[in-house]
């Protein structure tokens, strides 16, 4: 074999293991693993979108099924009239590490009394959600984690009221939506972590995620409505549920 030959093959070598890497990557990042999983709620034992091996004791998800969910998702018909009686609205909220740190910072500062943090944005909640109770799942950007659960009221603020944000962010200062009741991902239980580890596969990844919207916005309708109809699980009730439990 001559020098050129073993230089190509080289070359060759180094872009596979780079290839393998990055699947490996992408990969780790789909299928986030539970180690000592115990009492599962039984949407793990039945749905297409997960494996359960009781031998290790771990779940995986299924990165092939996922991807085929989130394409049939865009051609699901929504029951609005459904969604629309429900008592509670299901929303999210985005946050990158900057503005959550100043959103702290400020929550600290003011000392408001039963206030458990605010969501601010440059954008009013849409007039379309009808609920006057909302659960808001908070989305932090830059982890791709979700953060917790708050509970607002539908009503609209006064704008530019607060001065929450500094510098380029001003424009975020516009609404701002106080939370009186919020559930930390750290206060919950295994089986509701299941569920957030779910909703973090759909909230981040895939061509459904929910990461490039401005505001708080509404937890996709045609997402709950095809995880009701193929996998049994009703993202509203066991949201509600979280809260319920707690009360």
């Amino acid at each position: 074999m001559t020098d050129l030959q073993k230089d190509q093959k080289d070359q060759k070598d180094q872009k596979k293991d780079q290839k393998d890497q990055k699947d490996q990557k992408k990969k780790q990042l789909y299928y986030p693993l539970t180690d000592n999983t115990i009492n599962l709620p039984p949407i793990i034992l039945t749905s297409s979108l997960f494996t359960y091996d009781n031998v290790t004791n771990k779940i995986t998800y299924n990165n092939k099924n996922i991807r085929e969910f989130e394409i049939a998702t865009k051609k699901q018909i929504i029951d609005k009239k459904r969604f629309n009686n429900e008592e509670f609205a299901i929303m999210t909220t985005r946050v990158s590490n900057d503005t959550l740190l100043e959103t702290n910072k400020w929550c600290k500062e003011q000392q408001l009394q039963n206030i458990k943090t605010v969501y601010a944005c440059s954008v009013a909640i849409s007039k379309h959600v009808k609920q006057h109770k909302l659960l808001v799942i908070e989305m932090n950007n830059t982890t791709n984690k979700i953060l917790g659960i708050g509970y607002i009221q539908n009503i609209l603020p006064e704008s530019f009221k607060y001065q929450i944000f500094s510098s380029n962010r001003t424009v975020n200062n516009k609404y701002a939506y106080m939370c009186r009741r919020r559930i930390d991902i750290s206060d919950m239980t295994t089986n509701e972590l299941e569920l957030i580890r779910l909703l973090e596969i759909f909230c981040f990844k895939g061509k459904c995620n929910m990461k490039r919207v401005r505001g708080i916005t509404r937890f996709s309708l045609r997402l709950q409505s095809k995880l009701i109809q193929n996998e049994g699980l009703n993202i509203y009730e066991e949201i509600k549920k979280i809260f319920t439990n707690r009360l």
